[in-house]
């Protein structure tokens, strides 16, 4: 149906423009994890700890590889948030004319939401 055809493609868009923000979080807090094992994290003041991060998050973006793992994580999201969308769109089709609330529809689309 066009729910599945419409939340694959917002999925696979939105995957691909956050995928590089992810990445870089990752890195960032995975460089923040091994320095703290080595003993050479920055003190605990916000703006020394701010700094830092902007500066590890400038290397790692300089370094590349951002969309690293990203077939994968499409593989996985874009289909399962495809069918997400054709079931809840089925099940909302379905109870819509069964259940008729006095104050609307919102039950039928609370329900179909889960």
């Amino acid at each position: 149906s066009a729910a599945v055809v419409a939340g694959s493609i917002v999925e696979m868009a939105r995957t691909m423009l956050l995928y590089p923000l992810l990445t870089l979080k990752t890195r960032v807090q995975s460089d923040i994890n091994t320095r703290r094992k080595k003993g050479k994290y920055p003190p605990l003041r916000l703006g020394t700890r701010f700094k830092y991060t902007l500066r590890t998050a400038e290397k790692h973006w300089n370094e590349g590889d951002l969309y690293a793992g990203l077939l994968p994580a499409l593989f996985i999201t874009v289909p399962s948030t495809g069918l997400y969308y054709g079931v809840r769109d089925v099940v909302k089709r379905t109870l819509m004319p069964v259940f008729q609330f006095p104050n609307g529809n919102i039950p039928v689309l609370l329900l179909a939401a889960f």
